[in-house]
């Protein structure tokens, strides 16, 4: 909670006066909150403070987001889904078989995320949301029947 939660409201708050100074009507500030997927959908693994303090962050991200967007600071939170990871090893692991029921057929790396971080148009006008970068629908069906068991 403290990772995930606290501190991007924590260091949001901080930089407040920079954001303000930085912010116009024309271009507007902006803060991306990384949340994830598990935030969202439920997955098979139990890591429950992980999928509480996500989805922890959403929410005051578009509190955030409706405070703000007076001051023209865009608040939004990108909401990554499978990516190789030691704590995800199922994408890391077995991505080609994860990735079958993904839209795309690909597990997203480490550059997917850097790259959305460091788009100019990852958040221009968008405040509040959660961008997940995997149709969810598609890794909500995936995820339900491994815990069916299919």
């Amino acid at each position: 909670m403290n990772l995930n939660v606290k501190s991007p409201f924590f260091l949001t708050q901080a930089l407040l006066p920079q954001l303000r100074a930085a912010a116009s009507t024309d271009q507007p500030a902006k803060v991306i909150n990384v949340a994830s997927i598990d935030g969202i959908w439920p997955n098979p693994m139990e890591t429950y403070s992980y999928y509480a303090s996500k989805s922890g962050l959403i929410h005051p991200t578009r509190r955030m987001a409706a405070t703000l967007i007076r001051d023209n600071i865009v608040v939004t939170a990108i909401a990554p889904g499978a990516f190789a990871s030691e704590m995800n090893r199922d994408a890391r692991d077995h991505a080609d078989e994860l990735a079958k029921h993904i839209p795309s057929r690909r597990i997203r790396q480490e550059e997917d995320i850097k790259k959305r971080l460091l788009d100019g148009n990852a958040a221009s006008r968008t405040a509040g949301e959660s961008a997940a970068r995997v149709p969810t629908f598609a890794q909500m069906a995936w995820r339900q029947a491994k815990l069916a068991g299919a």
